[in-house]
């Protein structure tokens, strides 16, 4: 690649901006560049040869007065290319950063260069120009110029500009002139002037027998001659993109008014998105991608989807394309944006409806967020998601039937009467789907009297037929209604989607379940079956649930964007069995695939601070870029114990004061994140004073409106130690009952569990506090040496899980001693409990703290306890660091998941 330096226009001299130099001329700075693959590429043009010889009629007195321009031929760009050896036909490409004359003013000098100018710079030239009349400079520019600039022009709303240019380019010799005259008459008949694009193609018939394609193929259309049409258009072989989405746009109207249809017939919009799905397969066309995202969503509002799940994705994602294709070559997006809405709102999903169309980096334009076509699906959406605005307005929805549905919704939701809401959305809906909405609204609320049915029965009869279905539903034919959805089910979606509803309102699973198989095998949808798998596990059917589940991936098509779904319901069915093993694998599997699913990775988190795996659980919290941040309270209550343990300290002390007062009416939060204070080690820093305040305000608010909370208590040292001795002061029976239990279990004769319930300390705690005398030969009883033995010879060479007592007397052990000892066994392992219980222990026993009180039966009352300061001291010590070695013993072994917490989650359903 070389590059050319040229200045192709020198005006008035202008004083320079460093000392020592004298005044120069300005120049037009322009770049001619050499490429290996595209020849000559000419950035910016300067001015040209017509405007030196005529500058008045080109550059006008006005800009020549002011700029005060050389005007040589010598230093126009086609002169300087030609002095460099080559021909002005070797330009293939013009670009211009703008249109001012100085810039452009050459493109006349390169008539078979391709020109490349910003759409936005095009748009403000255009707009100058009062009824869309072109620029002088673009009246006389090359052929190839005006071409351009027109089919630019029909693609951004100027169809008038763009017909007297095909026409001016047409009559200036442009190649395939009837195409370039075919293209202003369809220009002309879009943009509602039928008239002159009839007049224009019988002038251009009567010049010579129509040779191009495209015109016969329009000259039939404005004809109405139908038959024809049908044969011109299987002649006609689009050439280009270009000529592809013509040829589609004119056979969607020959399907639709060649044939007399108002509205498109079943057959015939199966054909219509037939054919654009065969243009899309072979080359992508925005346009025919618009239309043919549309066309599937009206087939799902029409009931008519076999398919319904993929038409709305496929849907989806066109629009989305498409939207983003617009946006980068700045045209109107908002009909993109919308139409995306519209497929994430006819899914269901309301929460893809508020990412799409609310304002971010993410998100929507500011231009699309504020269009009524866009703001009416987040409207929607934030209804149906319980979120509603105070009112809704035209404004708002951009469809008077609109807002009465909306009123209807809201009125619904707040117990209010939605019946003359939705008689309001009949009386003003102008199309069968938002008819058939209001009437459903009605059904649904026991309405009787459906105005417009019978109208709305003679265009399509089965939709009718649903919502008289809904309506028997709710007035006492229960088993009618039933009966005529079954019939419905197998062809209509919504038809199956009301007779699952009713069997759930039944409980009869076994029907729902039924119906959302047939209704998935039918209408090719895998997310039926999903549900149908919810639905069982709903039941406490898990093993079912699961059957069903991996006969539902098994057959599962490729691609199917619900297996994320299927792999946190599965998490979801173990956790409900106690395999949380398996549980966390299965979310490991979703958060590697999904890492932005904030609910899978709180999940996650959750099953892992469950099994104890706290480092790991505060890994993946970490690893969300974004970070996480809590959405219910099960989430604060993890931030609070995961940043106690692991987060910066001035960071927990702002992060639990933000969540205790986000979330203020839960009282279990508040008091977790006042005691995760009070627990905190010294800070580095004194406290701001505002966080002081808000420290000191947020506890003096939670003793206001909980005083007897059960989770945290104002301290009052006198109330206390008079509760405390209250509290001891038992009778002599009870005394000697505790007496006896306390030796039972120091004895060896009694659990050490029970001791650790009824003194309320960890099981660990007890155990590390009792040290040697948990090894049964301090006591030596030869049964229970016995029973030792028999369990390790009936256990040898198999697993083997250990309790914390075994572990802390491993801990004591020689390690040779302790080699042979598990080497007896195949598997050795603990429990989840065992290493949760151990951590719990350790971070209370690493406080080191001396402090001890019992009861004195001489003075009856509470006392510290006696012993030197020393021997306390050193007997906390051995605690502290014997409860460190116990965690580490207990990670070291592989665990499996307890008992304990094989109880439902909370989390999950709301991440699936």
């Amino acid at each position: 690649m070389k590059i050319h330096h040229l200045n192709c226009g020198s005006v008035r001299r202008i004083e320079a901006t460093y000392e020592g130099l004298p005044p120069a001329h300005a120049v037009n700075h322009c770049l001619l560049v050499e490429t290996d693959r595209d020849g000559l590429v000419l950035v910016e043009t300067g001015l040209g040869l017509d405007d030196v010889r005529d500058p008045g009629a080109t550059l006008g007195a006005a800009w020549v007065g002011m700029s005060q321009p050389v005007l040589a031929e010598e230093e126009t760009a086609v002169r300087q290319v030609v002095r460099l050896g080559y021909s002005p036909a070797d330009v293939r490409h013009v670009i211009v950063t703008h249109l001012d004359v100085d810039h452009c003013g050459g493109l006349p000098d390169f008539p078979d260069a391709a020109v490349h100018v910003l759409a936005a710079e095009l748009d403000a030239a255009m707009a100058e120009v009062p009824s869309f009349r072109p620029p002088a400079w673009l009246a006389t520019a090359p052929v190839a110029c005006r071409l351009t600039a027109a089919t630019l022009a029909a693609v951004y709303g100027g169809a008038e500009l763009a017909a007297r240019l095909f026409v001016s380019a047409a009559r200036d010799g442009a190649p395939r002139r009837q195409f370039w005259l075919a293209r202003a008459a369809l220009a002309h008949f879009d943009d509602g002037r039928p008239d002159q694009g009839r007049a224009l193609m019988a002038d251009l018939e009567a010049m010579d027998p129509l040779t191009e394609p495209f015109a016969r193929v329009l000259a039939a259309f404005l004809a109405e001659d139908w038959p024809r049409l049908r044969v011109e258009l299987a002649a006609w072989s689009p050439r280009d993109v270009l000529e592809t989405a013509i040829h589609y746009s004119l056979a969607v109207r020959e399907v639709g008014f060649g044939r007399g249809e108002e509205l498109l017939s079943r057959e015939a919009l199966d054909e219509v998105i037939d054919l654009s799905r065969r243009v899309l397969d072979s080359v992508w066309v925005g346009t025919v991608a618009l239309a043919h995202a549309h066309h599937l969503i009206m087939r799902v509002e029409r009931a008519e989807s076999v398919h319904r799940h993929a038409d709305l994705n496929e849907a989806l994602a066109l629009a989305v394309r498409a939207r983003d294709e617009l946006r980068f070559c700045r045209a109107d997006s908002v009909g993109a944006a919308a139409l995306a809405c519209q497929a994430a709102e006819a899914a269901g999903d309301f929460r893809a409806v508020l990412a799409l169309g609310t304002a971010g980096p993410q998100g929507a334009t500011a231009a699309e967020a504020a269009s009524p076509q866009v703001r009416k699906y987040v409207v929607l959406a934030r209804t149906w998601l319980g979120d509603p605005p105070n009112d809704v307005t035209v404004d708002d929805m951009g469809e008077p039937h609109l807002v009465a549905a909306m009123k209807a919704v809201i009125a619904d939701q707040r117990g209010e009467d939605p019946v003359p809401h939705w008689r309001q959305a009949a009386e003003l809906a102008s199309e069968d789907a938002h008819l058939a909405r209001a009437l459903l609204g009605l059904a649904r609320s026991g309405e009787v009297d459906l105005p417009r049915l019978d109208e709305l029965a003679e265009r399509v009869p089965e939709i009718a037929r649903e919502i008289r279905a809904a309506a028997d539903l709710k007035t006492g034919n229960r088993a009618r209604g039933i009966a005529t959805l079954r019939v419905l089910a197998r062809t209509s979606y919504s038809a199956a989607s009301m007779l699952a509803g009713a069997h759930t309102q039944d409980g009869d699973v076994d029907a729902l379940v039924e119906v959302l198989r047939q209704a998935a095998e039918d209408f090719s949808d895998p997310q039926l079956r999903l549900e149908a798998v919810s639905e069982l596990r709903k039941a406490g059917r898990a093993q079912e649930a699961e059957h069903e589940l991996s006969a539902l991936l098994t057959a599962a098509p490729p691609g199917w964007a619900g297996v994320r779904d299927a792999q946190r319901l599965a998490a979801q069915i173990a956790v409900d069995d106690g395999r949380l093993e398996q549980a966390v694998e299965l979310l490991r599997t979703v958060v590697n695939a999904d890492p932005d699913s904030v609910p899978t990775r709180w999940a996650l988190i959750d099953l892992l601070f469950r099994r104890a795996e706290t480092s790991t659980a505060w890994r993946v919290y970490r690893e969300h870029r974004d970070g996480l941040d809590p959405a219910g309270p099960r989430e604060a209550h993890l931030w609070i114990d995961l940043h106690r343990w692991f987060g910066d300290p001035m960071d927990t002390l702002r992060g639990c004061l933000l969540l205790a007062r986000r979330f203020s009416d839960s009282e279990t939060v508040v008091a977790h994140a006042l005691t995760a204070l009070l627990m905190m080690p010294r800070l580095d820093a004194p406290v701001p004073d505002d966080m002081a305040d808000a420290w000191r305000e947020t506890t003096e608010e939670f003793f206001r409106r909980w005083p007897t909370s059960r989770w945290l208590r104002r301290i009052d040292v006198e109330h206390v130690v008079e509760e405390l001795n209250t509290r001891a002061r038992i009778s002599p029976e009870l005394r000697r009952a505790i007496h006896d239990s306390f030796t039972q279990a120091v004895l060896g004769r009694a659990p050490l569990g029970a001791w650790a319930q009824l003194t309320s300390q960890r099981y660990s705690e007890v155990v590390l506090g009792r040290g040697m005398g948990v090894l049964p030969a301090t006591h030596p009883d030869r049964r229970e040496q016995m029973v030792c033995l028999t369990t390790a010879t009936l256990t040898a060479g198999s697993g083997v899980v250990l309790d914390t007592t075994a572990i802390v007397v491993l801990n004591t052990l020689p390690a040779a001693v302790r080699d042979l000892a598990l080497g007896l066994f195949g598997v050795v392992m603990t429990a989840d409990a065992v290493l949760l219980d151990a951590r719990l222990a350790d971070e209370m026993l690493s406080r080191r703290s001396t402090a001890r009180w019992q009861w004195n039966e001489n003075t009856d009352e509470n006392t510290e306890a006696g012993g030197s300061v020393g021997t306390e001291q050193r007997h906390a010590d051995r605690l502290a660091e014997e409860s460190t070695r116990l965690v580490v013993a207990v990670e070291y072994l592989a665990r499996r998941s307890s008992a304990a917490f094989r109880s439902v989650c909370r989390w999950l359903p709301a991440a699936c």
